[in-house]
């Protein structure tokens, strides 16, 4: 008699080691699993360099730390519905480790600085490098301020001509959890010379933005036809990219950039739009790799 293979359940990962910067994280990361309907795997590091030969005898001691950080964030009956996992290596290697074929793999912007530090110094810069799936940096005090997402209850996304994976990143994300989308576009318009005496007068930093704006709405389109039940804005804005994204992100549920894979494998270029998301956004900000 044949069975039929249930389809393994998606799962997002997520940093944890004590601090309120985690504390952060763990919730923002439950409550996305649920919308998502993933599983929520929580991963603590006790690098084996700092504890020697006394690893195992932390591990005990490590559960319980971890049980008492999922109970107090998320409730005994949510704190139920989390696996954990406790790993003798870095947090950057265990995190990287754990997070393959995730959704998500989540951080605080700010952690312990000793014990699995994952604060957005170098663990969580080299994690969102490496790590084989989308990165999301969860601020420990939202910086909420008035903005064109403020009261939407929605999301905001960096869409430039070459984020194609950022975009259905942002319409997949907002379809599972029933938030609206943003989807901005900035651009500068290049210098151009103005036409001879004898030569037909052509407005070129109009033909250029004109032509931004129709391929902007274009591939705004192909997703919004993919995603029907998602409540879609477009924000078109010429002008510098980084101010308009962070502007973008004040009051939104999360901003969506992207990241730009370099020629050594695995390894993830953060430009001057992801670095200023994680480090100045007024919201989470998820950093996904451009395709």
């Amino acid at each position: 008699m044949s069975t039929t293979q249930q389809p393994a359940r998606p799962r997002v990962v997520v940093g944890v080691d004590g601090s309120p910067g985690s504390n952060a994280a763990l919730a923002w990361a439950a409550s996305t699993a649920e919308a998502l309907g993933a599983d929520l795997l929580a991963v603590r590091a006790y690098p084996t360099a700092e504890f020697g030969e006394g690893f195992e005898d932390l591990t005990e001691y490590a559960n319980a730390e971890v049980n008492k950080q999922l109970t107090e964030v998320l409730g005994t009956a949510g704190a139920s519905k989390v696996s954990q996992v406790i790993d003798s290596d870095d947090a950057h290697n265990a995190l990287v480790e754990h997070c393959g074929g995730a959704e998500l793999l989540v951080v605080g912007r700010h952690g312990h600085s000793r014990v699995a530090h994952l604060g957005l110094g170098s663990t969580a810069e080299d994690v969102i490098r490496h790590a084989p799936c989308p990165v999301v940096v969860v601020r420990e005090d939202p910086d909420i301020k008035p903005g064109p997402e403020a009261g939407r209850g929605g999301r905001a996304v960096a869409g430039t001509r070459h984020s194609h994976s950022t975009r259905g990143f942002g319409f997949a994300t907002a379809s599972a959890d029933g938030q609206p989308l943003t989807v901005v576009h900035s651009w500068h318009t290049p210098s151009l010379h103005a036409p001879g005496k004898g030569a037909r007068h052509v407005d070129p930093d109009r033909m250029f933005e004109e032509e931004e704006r129709k391929r902007f709405t274009e591939a705004v389109a192909d997703w919004a036809t993919k995603y029907p039940n998602v409540e879609v804005r477009q924000a078109a804005v010429p002008g510098d990219v980084v101010p308009t994204v962070l502007a973008a992100s004040a009051g939104a549920h999360l901003l969506v950039v992207g990241g730009h894979r370099r020629k050594l494998p695995g390894s993830l270029s953060l430009g001057a739009v992801a670095h200023a998301a994680v480090h100045q956004g007024h919201c989470p900000a998820a950093v996904v790799a451009q395709t």
